[in-house]
């Protein structure tokens, strides 16, 4: 992670650029096997961070940490085992928050990749390979640009949002989503997985439902019951949100933040190996 000036002869420091290298592990026992949703698209989500003070990038990763430990096997694990590690970030130096941030982040990607059903052995035959993410990821970048740039960062309506774009989101969020089998609870996991990670990225996030019909109607063509039924459970998984809970818990949240200064929050893109 690198750091600049704010603005020129400013003491405050934003995120520059992030380089990603190599991947984290999976859930799988040996190798890396399939990802059921590409893990580009975590990455894409960090993104999120670069043009932000190292305070708010701190809030904003720390809440990704937190919903990808409760998905995953012993959910708290990784809070509360790091807790006291990044306790107390505001009053680091600057060059001790820079390499928090980066422990903050390689555990966010850790978290995310040993959830149940982020991989599968290529033997299982539940995943055929991906292919197309590059170009996917790409599309949902532009999407955001131009959402975040029109509508000043604010959610827009949804009859703002138009119908091709809806069109794009969808057959994006497919395209990183690689999964063949037939068990409710893998797909459940593994579209609300995609969903949630593809709207941390894309401001939708007004208009889930119709969004998550399309998508499942996308994936799941041949099993109309079967679909209906990962719909209706994805649908209401993406009402819960337990990240107030936990910022409590380690005592840190944007309350803690001097909301007196103004912020640049501008969406921008790091460099990725």
């Amino acid at each position: 992670m690198r750091t600049k000036e704010k603005r020129r002869g400013s003491s405050e420091r934003v995120i520059e650029e992030l380089v990603f290298s190599g991947r984290m592990p999976t859930n799988v026992a040996s190798g890396q096997g399939d990802h059921t949703v590409a893990e580009g698209l975590l990455r894409r989500v960090i993104h999120k961070v670069v043009g932000q003070r190292r305070n708010d990038a701190f809030a904003v990763v720390l809440d990704l940490v937190i919903n990808s430990s409760l998905s995953a096997d012993k959910a708290d694990a990784i809070v509360e085992k790091n807790q006291p590690h990044y306790q107390g970030f505001a009053d680091k130096s600057g060059e001790d928050q820079n390499r928090l941030l980066e422990d903050l982040i390689q555990d966010y990607v850790r978290a995310a990749n040993k959830r149940a059903y982020t991989a599968f052995p290529r033997k299982a035959a539940k995943t055929a390979g991906g292919g197309g993410e590059r170009a996917a990821l790409k599309q949902l970048d532009l999407l955001s640009v131009k959402y975040y740039d029109n509508y000043k960062q604010e959610v827009p309506d949804e009859h703002h949002i138009a119908e091709q774009d809806r069109q794009i989101f969808v057959a994006n969020v497919c395209t990183l989503v690689d999964y063949a089998g037939d068990d409710i609870e893998e797909a459940v996991k593994i579209v609300q997985r995609a969903m949630v990670t593809a709207l941390e990225r894309v401001p939708f996030y007004v208009i889930w439902q119709s969004l998550l019909e399309r998508v499942t109607a996308k994936l799941i063509v041949e099993d109309a019951a079967f679909r209906d039924d990962v719909t209706e459970k994805v649908a209401a998984i993406l009402t819960k949100s337990y990240v107030e809970e936990y910022r409590a818990a380690w005592c840190i949240g944007p309350s803690v933040w001097d909301e007196g200064e103004d912020t640049d929050e501008e969406s921008s893109s790091g460099t990725e190996h």
